[in-house]
């Protein structure tokens, strides 16, 4: 899969589920972008591509999930 597939995916799970919200599109864009960095920094550097056989898999695993809230509210996106 694709960086830019990928970038689909974290929209879909995050921004187009509602689960999250911004003020403009720029704002979503970099959120996702960010989001994305986080996600496979974390895939690769704390192994957990031994836990997830895909970076697919752990875009929609609970990890990513707190790295999406932490990003959020910390606002540095």
């Amino acid at each position: 899969m694709t960086e830019c597939n990928h970038l689909q995916t974290v929209k879909k799970v995050f921004v187009d589920s509602e689960e999250y919200s911004f003020d403009s599109e720029q704002d979503m864009e970099r959120f996702v972008k960010k989001l994305l960095w986080l996600i496979e920094s974390s895939y690769g550097e704390d192994n957990f591509y031994r836990e997830y056989e895909e970076l697919t898999s752990f875009i929609y695993s609970e990890h990513a999930d707190s790295l999406a809230f932490f990003l959020f509210t910390d606002g540095n996106f």
